[in-house]
């Protein structure tokens, strides 16, 4: 998804939020290299109860080195 958003549709930046309480969330970002970017503090409500967002981002730069050394850790050749 992130390769789409920065081959082809031309983005500099891609980010994301996820509720507090579900941090699986945030590590699924940490991998692709996301960084955190901040908390906002019981911004929505979900099921009647106020809930924190994490938010996380990466810029095109970045996610390009990432993705180099994901692929070649990924290789069954290695780098």
């Amino acid at each position: 998804m992130l390769r789409y958003g920065f081959s082809v549709l031309g983005l500099i930046r891609i980010h994301a939020r996820f509720l507090t309480r579900n941090p699986a969330s945030g590590r699924v970002m940490q991998k692709l290299g996301m960084r955190h970017e901040g908390c906002r503090r019981q911004h929505v409500m979900k099921w009647g109860k106020c809930e924190d967002l994490e938010l996380y981002g990466v810029l095109k730069h970045e996610w390009e080195e990432t993705a180099e050394q994901v692929e070649n850790r990924s290789s069954p050749l290695g780098a």
